[in-house]
């Protein structure tokens, strides 16, 4: 729970981190990534927040693809509140990102 009077607001969170071996000494990772953004609005909310989703969607493409790292949304989700006085609405752009690591290392 975020007060409203501090919205909006973008977060980062990597909740899942999946592991799968490939040899004795190597396993494939993806990691889950997650960008939320949330924020006041009014009749133009969902709009607002549908362009949300289009700037994480675009900033962190572009910024994995330019460091060589493949990064696609995988879902987005949207929520809108409009219970009480304020309309609150939530995006989460949900990216995976895969890789190799040496294992226990």
């Amino acid at each position: 729970g975020i007060n409203a009077e501090l919205l909006p607001v973008i977060g980062v969170v990597t909740p899942q981190e999946r592991v799968a071996p490939l040899t004795l000494k190597q396993a494939q990772r993806t990691l889950r990534l997650q960008v939320v953004a949330k924020r006041l609005g009014a009749a133009e909310l969902e709009d607002e927040i549908d362009l949300d989703a289009d700037a994480i969607e675009a900033c962190v493409t572009a910024a994995m693809l330019a460091e060589g790292i493949r990064c696609l949304p995988e879902d987005i989700t949207t929520t809108l509140n409009g219970e009480g006085e304020q309309r609150i609405g939530t995006v989460v752009v949900s990216f995976g990102i895969e890789y190799r690591r040496p294992i226990g290392g």
